[in-house]
């Protein structure tokens, strides 16, 4: 018995021993996970300040520089140290959307230096209005670096900005998951409060690029004026779908898209007897179908590239959609994805892009998509050339073959529209659309189109 009971208490002892030495694995486990998250974030913090500093002294370079070819090299470093800068901070353990005014302005900072370098590229000069630009981001860029070198000061006192993160962190996600964002407030978040609010002092930057706020608060010009109720787009939803699925369809409302989308809607589910479901957005403005999916299982391919793109063209011609061409059709996970682009007089009209999806195993329409268009189409005056085809083929690179040539209106990134020439073009052993400008005679756009038998063509 007496050896029994030592047995035990020696084997008690032993689970103790080990339950200690567990339990302080764990922990030194969990510091070490929080230094390491400390230490991560402490480089992103410090990454992004050496950018920001790095963009204002750049920006003073620029405002001197007498050579464009300088001012382009500084414009061009400004634009990687900006998203840089961004990607540092996005790192760091705030709230969510707690620095999303300083993501932006780095964003809109970036993209407005990347603009004025390709003007400066082109042989464009300066504005006075663009140099006053560049005085004032600079201002508002020493104001950022101030605000994260005061920040820097409460880390050398001992005050880490993020230093409660780890503290409140789900603790059962710490090991798995160093990137965690923090439950709660922490010195961090109060630091980014003061430059948010520092921030949003600023005046609205408007330039010609795809992050203006100009551009990305656009409205819709295809959209007309009138209003959908829900019970109307549920009776659209079934009409889009019913001409080739019949009439034995019902529609239920599913929601509706919040104000802050880039075109308000309705959203439809629209199912038929044999359990097939069709899911569609309906606009509220025009009662127009942004986007229709028919999520299902695809079997093994059994038509063509060439089949499908005729089945999407008679589903586009009964719904009315015509004087529509197809541009760069691509095979992917068994359905083929056809691009079409409007016509008008003979002229490719880029901007106006609806998109077909095609099952390639029986030939369904299994997905449709026209934001695009309705975000862009509107009544055209399309202006007449004023350079021939020949004048435009002067500007290609000589070891170019022309294979073809039409006109083709397209989007700049500031959302103006310009009308082309397209040509389609062989060299060293690739195939490109090569647009020159049908009024000027300047290049406005290389696309490396790559052709893979039945896979379509891809544009790069």
């Amino acid at each position: 018995m007496e050896r029994r009971w030592r047995g035990t208490t020696i084997l008690l002892g032993l689970l103790l021993v080990g339950a200690l030495g567990w339990g302080v694995w764990e922990a030194q486990a969990r510091r070490q996970a929080q230094t390491q998250l400390l230490a991560r974030y402490q480089q992103n913090f410090f990454d992004a300040l050496g950018h920001v500093e790095n963009i204002e002294v750049l920006l003073s370079k620029a405002l001197v520089s007498a050579a464009p070819a300088e001012t382009v090299r500084y414009l061009s470093e400004l634009w990687q140290h900006a998203f840089a800068a961004q990607a540092n901070l996005n790192a760091l353990p705030v709230q969510p959307g707690g620095a999303m005014r300083t993501s932006r302005f780095l964003t809109q900072l970036g993209d407005y230096s990347f603009v004025l370098g390709q003007s400066l590229a082109r042989g464009e000069t300066l504005s006075d209005k663009d140099l006053q630009t560049l005085q004032d981001l600079q201002r508002q860029v020493s104001l950022l670096g101030l605000e994260l070198e005061q920040a820097v000061e409460r880390f050398t006192a001992g005050k880490t900005p993020w230093a409660d993160a780890p503290r409140k962190m789900r603790p059962a996600n710490i090991a798995a998951d160093l990137s965690q964002l923090p439950v709660e407030q922490t010195q961090a978040d109060d630091d980014f409060l003061r430059i948010e609010r520092q921030l949003s002092e600023f005046p609205t930057l408007v330039y010609d690029g795809p992050f203006s706020d100009h551009l990305i608060q656009r409205e819709p010009l295809g959209l007309g004026e009138r209003t959908v109720s829900a019970e109307e787009a549920n009776a659209l939803a079934r009409e889009f779908v019913s001409p080739e699925n019949g009439a034995d369809l019902t529609a239920q409302n599913t929601g509706e898209t919040g104000e802050a989308a880039v075109i308000e809607a309705w959203g439809v589910a629209v199912k038929q007897a044999t359990s097939a479901t069709w899911y569609l957005d309906v606009s509220k403005r025009g009662g127009h179908v942004l986007w229709m999916l028919r999520p299902r299982d695809i079997s093994a391919p059994a038509l063509s590239l060439t089949d499908a793109i005729e089945r999407a063209r008679e589903f586009l011609l009964a719904r009315g959609w015509e004087s529509f061409e197809v541009t760069y059709p691509v095979v992917e996970g068994g359905r083929a994805i056809i691009p079409f682009v409007s016509v008008q007089d003979d002229v490719l009209i880029y901007p106006d892009q609806i998109k077909v999806s095609v099952a390639l195993d029986n030939g369904e329409i299994v997905g449709f998509e026209a934001i695009q268009y309705y975000m862009a189409h509107h009544e055209r005056i399309l202006p007449q050339p004023e350079i021939s085809e020949d004048e435009a083929a002067q500007v290609l690179h000589p070891d170019l073959l022309v294979e073809a040539t039409r006109l083709a209106l397209i989007p700049r990134e500031n959302g103006d529209e310009v009308l082309t020439y397209e040509f389609r073009v062989r060299g060293h052993g690739n195939l490109y659309h090569v647009y020159v400008n049908a009024l000027t005679g300047r290049q406005e756009q290389i696309l490396r189109i790559l052709e893979t038998d039945q896979q379509g063509l891809l544009a790069q």
